[in-house]
């Protein structure tokens, strides 16, 4: 990385010699973000940024015309344009020093500029970027090769503008801060051959699916483990926040059990009325989630965690209101009519909505 400089002499004398940052690289222009201000790192506070020899070959400080955080500022912030809208930025002067050595024949000066631009919001902040720039030069004394000096150190403060600057625009597409949307993606139902587990599109539940130690102490002939949940997988492409959501409704063989007297056609019917619910929960909850939007991928997989846990609550609700009124397959009118409700509201359900 290359950094350039450039600074304006306002004057030097035996005591010191002070630099004025004032003329715009024209080079520099971004339009996405501005400059908030800047800070310096406590342990780089001195109002020096070193010191160099003056044209009487005395060693003396160089400053700036005001505090090192405050000149830095004047000059970035001159690159803004309107900032309605924009990404606010703040840059931090990690460590700014310009020293020299006299050897016999010439000035030997190293310049260390590192700077952090970090995001500013109302909730977050968040870091972008580090650049770290190490410059050598040589030089004789007098005023003009001062001059040159005071160029070397305006083109370290450009040359951090710059990177920034070309860090947004090479990876601002993929950085959560310059997002403008995001979308929740439903990817197809999860289903795979299993020896404990049958996924809901595999088929319909069977007899032989019910595996799991007999509760002869329980009034219910049978009780099946039926649930839905997803995986996911959250990235930033096209400044857009993407979070691709895999779903799962499944039954656990091991958890699901009947007693021999009920294992009949009846019975089972019920039984796969419950994996039939949660089939439908797992649908309203993708069709929930489908809507949403946020500004940040924490609040976007936050606002899916909650719809899944109130989705989660709804399913378990429904399954105790329907073994309720169906009395556990007992009623036969209550029966069919759930199963008739749970049916059409699977068919009501626009599923080219959900997975495109």
């Amino acid at each position: 990385m290359k950094f350039w400089f450039l600074l304006i002499v306002s004057h030097f004398s035996y005591s010191q010699i002070v630099f004025r940052i004032e003329n715009k690289n024209p080079e520099i222009r971004f339009e996405s973000f501005v400059i908030s201000g800047v800070e310096m790192h406590k342990n780089n506070l001195n109002k020096s940024i070193g010191e160099i020899f003056n044209a009487d070959g005395k060693k003396v400080p160089v400053v700036l015309e005001k505090p090192i955080p405050e000149a830095i500022s004047k000059y970035y912030t001159k690159y803004n344009g309107v900032a309605e809208h924009k990404k606010k930025i703040l840059i931090k002067i990690k460590h700014l020093e310009l020293n020299e050595k006299r050897n016999t024949n010439a000035i030997e000066g190293k310049i260390l500029y590192e700077m952090e631009a970090w995001h500013i919001s109302e909730n977050d902040t968040s870091r972008l970027c580090r650049a770290t720039n190490k410059g050598q030069y040589s030089r004789n004394l007098g005023s003009k090769n001062i001059d040159n000096v005071q160029n070397q150190v305006k083109t370290a403060l450009d040359g951090g503008l710059i990177y920034l600057v070309n860090y947004v625009k090479n990876y601002g597409s993929q950085l959560e801060v310059f997002a403008t949307d995001s979308e929740v993606k439903i990817l197809p139902f999860f289903s795979k051959n299993s020896a404990d587990t049958v996924y809901y599109q595999q088929r319909k539940v069977s007899w032989n699916d019910f595996r799991g130690p007999i509760r002869d102490k329980s009034g219910y002939g049978a009780a099946i483990f039926t649930s839905f949940g997803y995986d996911s997988k959250i990235y930033i492409e096209n400044h857009k926040i993407i979070v691709e959501i895999r779903p799962s409704v499944f039954t656990d063989k091991n958890m699901s059990w009947a007693k021999p007297e009920i294992k009949n056609e009846k019975g089972l019917r019920h039984e796969q009325l419950h994996f039939d619910i949660s089939y439908l929960n797992a649908l309203l909850f993708l069709q929930k989630i489908k809507t949403l939007k946020a500004d940040t991928r924490d609040d976007l997989i936050s606002m899916i965690k909650y719809e899944y846990l109130e989705f989660y609550r709804n399913t378990h609700n429904m399954q105790e209101k329907y073994d309720t009124e169906s009395d556990h397959s007992l009623n036969a009118i209550q029966q069919k009519q759930w199963e008739l409700k749970v049916s059409n509201q699977i068919k009501a359900i626009d599923l080219g909505m959900i997975f495109n």
